[in-house]
C-alpha cells in the first residue's frame, strides 16, 4: 500500500524541512509528544514502515569539551481505530494491536542498530499513542501489558529496549468518564519489571497537567511530575549500570534489589505451594545497610596474626544484638554509611543483609561482598583487599553465612602515573635499539619535579656529560600500584580458608573471576555460575603471547561452565544473576541461621512424615534421583503405585525417600557415579550422597596447546569409586560438614576401581580423604544400604561407623548385601 509522504517547513528554520516531523500528519503530529525529547539532540532516522517514527536522541551538552555520554533511540507510533464500547473488544483489540506495534517498533530498531553510534545506545525507549477510547480496568491493562513484556524481554533487552510508554484514554465502565491515562515501564536492571500507572490530572494550584499514581497505596517515580516535562538524561548511576551490563553482569548497586526480588518469589512459590494466603508473608522481607572501612578507627588489622587467631575464631553469639552487632564493627574496623547510590570509592562493596524467609520467619542475617566492575575493572587493590577481609571477619565472628560476589579482574597492575611521561632509556647501543636497554633515569629537572612525592628511589650517575638519576625502585605516589596487592590477596585467600572451616561461604560468579578471584571462589568451595561468566587464571590473550601463536579464542574456553561445572569447581550453573540469587537463597534454606542455632525447619509441609515411600529399588540399573525424591510417571501401567494410606503423592507421581521437591544436587557434571545434594526429611535439611548404578561417560576435552592431545569418552561403570567420584564424596561431606548438616549417605557401592590408571590417578588418597571427613564430622551421619544394593571390601571400610562411633550409625534393608569380594573374586 501507498503512504502519503508529508513534509513540514518552519518560518523559524527559514523555511527549512524540520525532518524530525517527517510524514507525521499535522492533525496527529503533538500525539507523539516529540516536545518531551527537548533534552535530546534528535536524528531523524528514516525506516520502512511508515507508522513507525524512529529519533536517534544525544544528550544535550554545554560544553564543547566533551562529548555527549548519552546516545538512545526512540520509536514512536499511533495506534488508530474508532472508539471501542465493551470491555471484551477493547481489551481484544489492544492486545492485539499493541503487542503488533510492539513487534514493529523491535524489528524496525533491529534494522536501525546498524547505525555507527548504534553500541552507544542504552535505554532506549518506546513510545505508543492509542488514539482510540478503550472500555478496559487498569489492573487487567497492566496484566496484559506485564504478560506482553515478559514474552519478549530477551528480545527487548538484547535491543537494550528498557523504557516504554503506553498513553490512551480509557473508561471504567461503557457509561463512565473518560480518563487520561498513562502506563509506564522500566527494565532498567535487567530482572524486575517495573510497571507504573497514571491518570492525567490538573494542579489545582499551578494548572499544569501532572501525572498522579492511580494506585493510591503505590506511589510511582513520577507522581506529580509535569506532563510536559521532558524525559531525563542517563544520570550517573544509569551510566555505571550500562558499563556493567556491558560486561555481562548487573552493576553491584543492583543486588540489594535482587535479593529483595529474589526473596519476595521465594515467599510467593512458598505460599502457593502449601496453600497459604499471602498476608502470611511478612511486611519488612528484606533490609540492608551498607559497610565501609571506618578511617577513624585505629585497630591495628595489619597483623594477619591477630586476624587469624583462634580467639577469633571462636567467637560465638547467640543472637546479635544491637549492641553486640555494632562492637562486631568496631572491632573489624567497619562502620555502617547511609550514601546515594554509585558514590563508592572502593572497587569493593559489603552489605550486612537483614531476610525474612520461610524457614526463618524472624529473620537472618548474611554477609554479602561484591566487586564492582565499573571501578577499575573490579581489580583488588589494598583498600579492595581490607574492605573484603573485615567483611570476612565480622561475619565469622557473629557466625552467619558469607556471600561473595565475584565480577573481578584479579590483582590491581598499576602504572607510576608521575614517572610515565618522564622517564628516559639508556640504550646498550643508541643506534641498534635491538640489544636491550641498560636502564632507566631520570634528568636532574624531571627528578626535581619528583622527589617530594617520594615515589621513586634512585642514585646519581654521570654519563656521556650529563648527570643522570638511575632508577633503582618505582614505590609510586598512590598505593596499590605493584607486588602489595599481591601481598593483599594472599591476605583475603587466606582469611577466605578460614571462613569455609568456620562459617557457611558461597560465590556466585558473575562476568568473570581472575586470578585471585578464582581462588577467592574455590577457597569458599560453594560455587554459583552463570552461564556467560568463566573463571581463570590467566587471560588467553596473554597465553597465546606465552605460547607463541593463537592457542586459546576466548576466556570461556578455558574457564566456561563448560570446563568448571564439569570439573567440580563450579556446583551448579545458572543463566543469569537473578537466577544465581534465587539458587543462593534456596542453598541457605538448607543452612542455620548462625552457627549457634540450629537447623531452620520448615513446619508447613505438603510431603506428610508420615507416608510411604512409593519408590522401590531394583537390581537393574535406575536413576538415584528417583528414589530420593521421587519421580514423575508417565503412564500408570509402567509402575505399581502404593496406594497405602498415609500415602501423600498424586496418582501420577511416585514419592521418594526425603520430602518432595526439596532435594537440590550440587556438582552434576562432574563425577558422575556419585550423586550429591542437600534435601528435606520431614522438613529438616539434610545433606545426601548415593550411587549411580548406571554406566555413565566421562569426556576429557582435548588440550589445544598439545597437538598430539584429543578428546577421550570414558566409560565409567556404576556403584564403583573412581579417583574423581571419591574426591567429590570427600568434599561434598567436607561441605555438608561446615553446614552441621546430618548425613544420609546410600551405600551402594561395589568397591574401588584399582586398576593402573585409576591408581596414577591417587584413587587411595582420595578415599582416604572420605575416611578423613568421616572422622571428622560432627552430626549425625546414616549410611543405608538400600534395597537390591551392596557393600563390598574397601567401599564399606571407609564408610564403616567405627570410624566415628559417636556419629555414625548403619544401617542395611533385607534385601541388600554385603561382602569382602564379589563372587567372581573369591
Amino acid at each position: 500500500r501507498q503512504f502519503p509522504l508529508y513534509y513540514t517547513y518552519r518560518k523559524r528554520l527559514d523555511f527549512q524541512e524540520d525532518k524530525i516531523y517527517r510524514n507525521l500528519e499535522p492533525a496527529l503530529a503533538y500525539q507523539l509528544e516529540i516536545y518531551r525529547l527537548r533534552s535530546f539532540d534528535l536524528d531523524f532516522i528514516p525506516t520502512s514502515n511508515h507508522k513507525m517514527h524512529i529519533y536517534l536522541g544525544k544528550g544535550k551538552i554545554y560544553s564543547k569539551q566533551h562529548d555527549a555520554i548519552d546516545h538512545r533511540f526512540f520509536a514512536r507510533a499511533i495506534i488508530r481505530h474508532s472508539d471501542f464500547v465493551t470491555k471484551e473488544a477493547s481489551y481484544e483489540y489492544l492486545q492485539n494491536e499493541a503487542e503488533r506495534t510492539l513487534l514493529e517498533a523491535m524489528d524496525e530498531l533491529e534494522i536501525v542498530f546498524s547505525h555507527p553510534l548504534a553500541n552507544k545506545t542504552d535505554c532506549n525507549h518506546v513510545f505508543m499513542c492509542v488514539v482510540p477510547t478503550v472500555c478496559i480496568e487498569p489492573a487487567k491493562l497492566e496484566e496484559s501489558v506485564r504478560s506482553m513484556v515478559l514474552r519478549y524481554g530477551i528480545r527487548l533487552w538484547k535491543l537494550r529496549i528498557l523504557q516504554a510508554e503506553l498513553k490512551m484514554t480509557i473508561r471504567l465502565t461503557p457509561d463512565s468518564e473518560r480518563i487520561p491515562f498513562r502506563v509506564f515501564l522500566t527494565y532498567e536492571n535487567g530482572y524486575y519489571l517495573d510497571i507504573s500507572l497514571y491518570r492525567e490530572v490538573k494542579n489545582p494550584t499551578t494548572g499544569q497537567t501532572i501525572f498522579q499514581s492511580y494506585n493510591s497505596g503505590e506511589t510511582g517515580p513520577l507522581d506529580g511530575r509535569a506532563l510536559h516535562d521532558p524525559y531525563v538524561t542517563k544520570d550517573h548511576l544509569q551510566y555505571k549500570r550500562f558499563t556493567a551490563q556491558s560486561n555481562n553482569t548487573s552493576y553491584v548497586y543492583d543486588i540489594p534489589e535482587m535479593f529483595r526480588q529474589a526473596s519476595l518469589l521465594i515467599w510467593k512459590q512458598y505460599l502457593e505451594r502449601n496453600k497459604l494466603r499471602e498476608n502470611s508473608m511478612p511486611k519488612d522481607v528484606f533490609n540492608y545497610e551498607e559497610l565501609i572501612l571506618d578511617n577513624t578507627n585505629q585497630v591495628n588489622h595489619s597483623d594477619s596474626a591477630s586476624l587469624l587467631s583462634p580467639a577469633m575464631i571462636s567467637s560465638k553469639s547467640s543472637s546479635l544484638d544491637t549492641n553486640k552487632s555494632d562492637d562486631y564493627l568496631k572491632q573489624c574496623g567497619l562502620t555502617i554509611r547511609r550514601r546515594s547510590l554509585a558514590e563508592n570509592d572502593c572497587g569493593m562493596v559489603a552489605w550486612r543483609f537483614h531476610m525474612k524467609t520461610p524457614e526463618c520467619p524472624n529473620g537472618r542475617t548474611i554477609i554479602v561482598i561484591a566487586n564492582d566492575i565499573t571501578y577499575k575493572i573490579g581489580s583488588f587493590g589494598i583498600e579492595e583487599d581490607l574492605l573484603f577481609q573485615r567483611a570476612s571477619e565480622l561475619s565469622r565472628l557473629e557466625r552467619i553465612p558469607r556471600i561473595y560476589i565475584s565480577a573481578n579482574s584479579g590483582a590491581r597492575i598499576g602504572l607510576a602515573e608521575e614517572l610515565k611521561f618522564l622517564y628516559r632509556i639508556a640504550w646498550n647501543d643508541p643506534k641498534d635499539i635491538d640489544k636491550g636497554i641498560k636502564y632507566l633515569y631520570l634528568s636532574s629537572d624531571d627528578y626535581s619535579r619528583v622527589s617530594h612525592m617520594n615515589c621513586v628511589r634512585t642514585e646519581i650517575i654521570n654519563e656521556d656529560g650529563e648527570t643522570r638519576h638511575k632508577i633503582l625502585d618505582i614505590i609510586g605516589k598512590e598505593n596499590s600500584l605493584g607486588v602489595e596487592n599481591l601481598r593483599g590477596s594472599g591476605m583475603i585467600a587466606g582469611e577466605t580458608s578460614l571462613a569455609y572451616n568456620v562459617i557457611p561461604t558461597i560465590s556466585l560468579v558473575t562476568c568473570r573471576a581472575v586470578g585471585i578471584g578464582a581462588y577467592l571462589v574455590r577457597l569458599g568451595s560453594r560455587v554459583i555460575q552463570v552461564e556467560n561468566s568463566h573463571i581463570i587464571l590467566t587471560g588467553a590473550g596473554a597465553l597465546n603471547k606465552v605460547l607463541g601463536r593463537e592457542v586459546y579464542n576466548s576466556n570461556n574456553q578455558l574457564g566456561g561452565t563448560q570446563i568448571m561445572f564439569n570439573n567440580g569447581v563450579t556446583h551448579d550453573i545458572v543463566k543469569d544473576d537473578f537466577e544465581g540469587c534465587v539458587l543462593l537463597l534456596r542453598w541457605l534454606s538448607y543452612m542455620p541461621e548462625t552457627m549457634s542455632h540450629s537447623l531452620p525447619i520448615l513446619s508447613e509441609l505438603h510431603d506428610p512424615i508420615n507416608r510411604s515411600i512409593d519408590f522401590m529399588p531394583t537390581a537393574t540399573p535406575y536413576d538415584p534421583r528417583h528414589m530420593i525424591q521421587g519421580r514423575q510417571l508417565t503412564s500408570l501401567s509402567q509402575t505399581n503405585i502404593n496406594n497405602e494410606i498415609g500415602s501423600s503423592t498424586s496418582p501420577t507421581f511416585q514419592s521418594g525417600f526425603f520430602d518432595r521437591d526439596s532435594f537440590i544436587e550440587i556438582m552434576k557434571n562432574w563425577a558422575k557415579t556419585v550423586v550429591c545434594g542437600r534435601a528435606r526429611l520431614g522438613g529438616i535439611p539434610m545433606g545426601v550422597i548415593a550411587v549411580e548404578t548406571r554406566t555413565v561417560e566421562l569426556e576429557q576435552p582435548a588440550d589445544p596447546a598439545n597437538f598430539d592431545s584429543d578428546a577421550r569418552t570414558i566409560q565409567q561403570a556404576g556403584q564403583v569409586w573412581f579417583p574423581d567420584s571419591a574426591f567429590k564424596t570427600a568434599q561434598a561431606i567436607n561441605d555438608f560438614k561446615r553446614e552441621n548438616l546430618p548425613l544420609m549417605i546410600f551405600a551402594n557401592w561395589r568397591g574401588f576401581s584399582g586398576g593402573m590408571k585409576d591408581m596414577f590417578d591417587q584413587i587411595i588418597k582420595f578415599g582416604a580423604y572420605i575416611v578423613d571427613a568421616l572422622r571428622e564430622y560432627e552430626q549425625p551421619v546414616f549410611i543405608y544400604i538400600p534395597p537390591c544394593g551392596e557393600l563390598r571390601g574397601g567401599a564399606w571400610v571407609v564408610v564403616d561407623p567405627t570410624i566415628n562411633l559417636r556419629y555414625m550409625e548403619m544401617y542395611a534393608d533385607r534385601m541388600s548385601r554385603g561382602s569382602v569380594l564379589e563372587p567372581e573374586g573369591t
